[in-house]
């Protein structure tokens, strides 16, 4: 597992950032509202499939088998594959403060995690 920290954006950024290794599985730590982006970069030769744990999955109305919301999944495509994904805080957080992050490939896979933003 890795600790992914929410870094802020240079307003005049001169260099590439810093992309760090992903984990199987990474956490997010995040403040209670407002939203981050999830930058994934992918070099390796595989897809890498994500899936961000929405903590509050599989919670419906009462006697409904059907959640009101989801887990969010999306791929990564290999070898020059890059997803952007806006993630709020309040959905996403779950009781220890993070964002739960799983990777299905991790050879070369990068992220970085930009934020926490308010507003809009």
């Amino acid at each position: 597992m890795a600790v992914q920290t929410p870094v802020r954006p240079p307003v005049n950024p001169s260099a590439n950032p810093t992309l760090n290794a992903v984990g199987a599985t990474d956490t997010i730590p995040v403040p209670p509202t407002g939203k981050v982006l999830l930058v994934i970069q992918n070099a390796g030769g595989s897809v890498d499939n994500v899936v961000v744990t929405d903590p509050n999955s599989g919670v419906g109305p009462p006697g409904s088998s059907t959640p009101l919301v989801a887990n969010v999944a999306f791929s990564v495509a290999a070898t020059t594959g890059v997803r952007h994904a806006e993630l709020d805080c309040a959905r996403f957080r779950d009781s220890s403060g993070n964002i739960t992050v799983s990777h299905s490939f991790t050879t070369t896979v990068t992220c970085i995690v930009y934020g926490p933003y308010t507003g809009a």
